[in-house]
């Protein structure tokens, strides 16, 4: 399969070792029983920080949709639009839960 693809960090390692594995004639095989616990994103942090990861998750997104599953520049415009819809979203939400302390 190859080592894991560099262009991409953080997010979306999964979803390529996958798309490899796929590509190499493996099957997928769904284990229902299994439960697993992500400590990840405990904390909000800042908003400088939020826009940063969410940059990094978007970037390596783009990335897997056009190398891996062959989307098109076209619908990855359109995923950039959302992008942007999505920071918006972030500008409005950070300080509400600031005032409320969610």
């Amino acid at each position: 399969m190859g080592y894991f693809d560099e262009n991409t960090f953080l997010y979306y390692e999964e979803d390529i070792l996958g798309a490899k594995l796929k590509k190499a004639g493996y099957k997928e095989v769904l284990l229902n029983k299994e439960k697993y616990i992500h400590y990840g994103n405990q904390t909000l942090g800042s908003l400088k920080k939020i826009y940063k990861k969410q940059n990094e998750l978007c970037k390596s997104k783009k990335y897997f949709q056009r190398v891996y599953n062959g989307v098109s520049d076209k619908k990855i415009k359109i995923f950039d639009i959302l992008l942007v819809i999505k920071k918006i979203e972030l500008l409005i939400e950070q300080p509400i839960r600031n005032l409320i302390k969610f």
